[in-house]
């Protein structure tokens, strides 16, 4: 079990940067608030450490305009720090992003010295987005799952009943079936095998079993990252 794991962990922190074709995004937008400051993407290079790499940076111009190119290989999540914000969105290869910036908002002096201070975290919107738009997607989605979510995390010190657990995840599952975009399908997987783990349907021996072993190595999935780290965060100890 060990050796897996190792190798498990070997190949998802070695793959993140394995490239499957060149390409690039365009971002840009209009925030009149962030006028004159500088913004900053980035990635997160490490799923397990948390550490994070800088990808492309521009400043915004007096009136509020922004714009940059990217390099982008694969499907990722990318994220930025405007003031007390942690804001991301989901980009592909080839696509443009007009991104929709919240009214800016410096941190506090309280904020700066709170050792634990969190940022609020939020999904971007996007002025040009369409129905089938990955992050409209992924939007749609987490206002489905978090309410099941919630009742599962709620009732974890119950009697699990398994049965429901498979009717919440199928009736989940009925309006996103239709869409077959590869990050999306996995992405809803991997919140599933979250769910299952919960509701304690699945020990860690079977979860690791049938989401990681003999499975695609999803380096860049945020779902499947969430997962894998909660199956195997106590191994971790060890290196």
């Amino acid at each position: 079990m060990m050796l897996r794991i190792v190798l498990v962990v070997g190949f998802f922190m070695a793959g993140i940067y394995l490239a499957d074709g060149a390409g690039e995004i365009t971002i840009r937008g209009k925030a009149p608030s962030y006028g004159g400051k500088q913004l900053t993407f980035y990635q997160t290079a490490d799923w397990i450490t948390g550490s994070e790499e800088a990808v492309g940076n521009c400043m915004v111009s007096d009136s509020g305009d922004f714009y940059l190119t990217i390099p982008l290989e694969k499907t990722v999540q990318l994220h930025l720090y405007p003031g007390i914000y942690l804001a991301y969105f989901f980009a592909e290869p080839g696509k443009t992003y007009e991104l929709i910036l919240p009214e800016y908002r410096e941190k506090s002096a309280e904020d700066l010295l709170n050792p634990y201070f969190e940022p609020v975290e939020i999904h971007l919107g996007l002025a040009n987005f369409s129905s089938t738009d990955l992050n409209m997607l992924i939007m749609m989605f987490d206002d489905t799952f978090i309410p099941y979510y919630d009742k599962h995390v709620n009732s974890i010190y119950l009697k699990p009943d398994f049965e429901k657990l498979a009717e919440d995840i199928a009736q989940m599952e009925k309006p996103f079936a239709e869409y077959d975009h590869a990050y999306f399908r996995n992405y809803r997987k991997y919140h599933y095998g979250v769910l299952k783990m919960l509701a304690n349907q699945q020990r860690v021996q079977s979860i690791s079993d049938e989401y990681f072993n003999n499975q695609p190595v999803l380096y860049n999935n945020v779902a499947y990252a969430d997962l894998f780290n909660q199956v195997f965060h106590k191994y971790f100890v060890f290196f």
